[in-house]
């Protein structure tokens, strides 16, 4: 599907991978491809979509032994470098909505290298983000949540300064919003610690629904008891944000 939609919205290229049928006229070489073609078709009746063609490749041929490339190794391709915090961060920004929030699930269709980046070119910030290494944040979140909080934080006035106080836990007030946070998520960090790599949940929805209810918090002056996430709850959106 993600294919197709290249197709469809014109980001299709040749790169000189080739599609192969062997001997028999089998198609060897390029099945999602042209199921993608298919698909592309039905959304653009008649779309014609360039390939490189191979026929008559021997019986008994092997393919698909290279390495698998990875966002992150287009991304040094094309002359970056940290591509996998980039790109990481480039896709949880490209799912971000300014009025929902983060979806649950992972989309359907990801988005194409192209999509992402787009994404760091247009926000420069994206790639000094990146860059930040904090052993004291990653007590505290994932590393690609850590990052994502600190874009989402960066564009809302005041924010980031209160969110970096909340990392380092110096001078915060007992009782207050971001002391809250910094024990919520100190917990969860040390009892769901393998589990918050593995499941999208309890790594990067739940760290990011209590940061922006600590932020939202401190920002109305609003007196809380404890920060908490249950899976029926409305994705919060931050104060100030746009």
């Amino acid at each position: 599907m993600s294919l197709a939609r290249n197709m469809v919205d014109g980001f299709w290229t040749l790169n000189g991978e080739t599609i192969v049928f062997n001997e028999n006229g089998a198609l060897t070489e390029g099945q999602h491809r042209m199921l993608a073609v298919i698909k592309a078709d039905g959304d653009r009746p008649g779309i014609r979509v360039p390939m490189l063609v191979v026929r008559g490749a021997p019986l008994g041929c092997r393919y698909n032994l290279g390495k698998i490339r990875r966002l992150a190794d287009q991304y040094a391709i094309d002359g970056g470098s940290n591509g996998a915090s980039i790109m990481a961060l480039a896709r949880i920004i490209y799912e971000w909505d300014d009025r929902t929030g983060l979806p649950v699930q992972h989309l359907s269709v990801p988005p194409t290298y192209e999509q992402l980046a787009t994404i760091v070119a247009d926000d420069p910030s994206i790639t000094g983000i990146a860059a930040v290494r904090n052993h004291v944040a990653e007590t505290l979140y994932v590393r690609n949540t850590y990052y994502f909080s600190r874009w989402l934080m960066n564009r809302i006035p005041g924010a980031m300064e209160w969110f970096e106080t909340m990392i380092e836990g110096s001078g915060l007030a007992s009782g207050s919003p971001a002391l809250l946070l910094r024990n919520y998520l100190l917990r969860n960090r040390q009892a769901k610690n393998v589990i918050s790599r593995q499941h999208r949940t309890t790594g990067v929805i739940a760290p990011l629904v209590v940061t922006i209810k600590a932020w939202n918090a401190h920002i109305t002056r609003r007196k809380i008891d404890g920060l908490r996430y249950a899976a029926n709850d409305v994705f919060p959106i931050p104060y100030g944000l746009g």
